[in-house]
């Protein structure tokens, strides 16, 4: 499998980009929801590899107010299984970050 080449291709992961403050954290409760439904990961198992709470994906999920590290390490946990985050044109959305060659 090839690296996908995408908005992000010069920044190492999303999560290196929130750090750098270069994107907001909030309102991601849509992306994680839609990186999670594309592994057909369960909040649960999601909550184990991000070692957060599955309380605490809920609240991400539905946009609450959460800990910004417990963000970081739910999109670590996502782009670990292979979600790539992307933000074009206003709109956020998840994708593989391989492509089948």
């Amino acid at each position: 499998m090839a690296k996908r080449n995408g908005p992000l291709a010069q920044q190492e992961s999303l999560s290196s980009v929130i750090e750098s403050a270069l994107w907001r954290a909030d309102n991601m409760g849509p992306s994680i929801r839609a990186g999670r439904g594309y592994l057909k990961m369960s909040q649960k198992v999601l909550a184990e590899h991000a070692k957060v709470s599955v309380a605490t994906i809920n609240r991400i999920e539905a946009d609450h107010p959460v800990h910004r590290e417990s963000v970081l390490q739910v999109v670590r946990a996502l782009e670990k299984h292979g979600v790539e985050f992307t933000y074009e044109r206003g709109l956020r959305g998840v994708r593989s970050k391989y492509i089948q060659i």
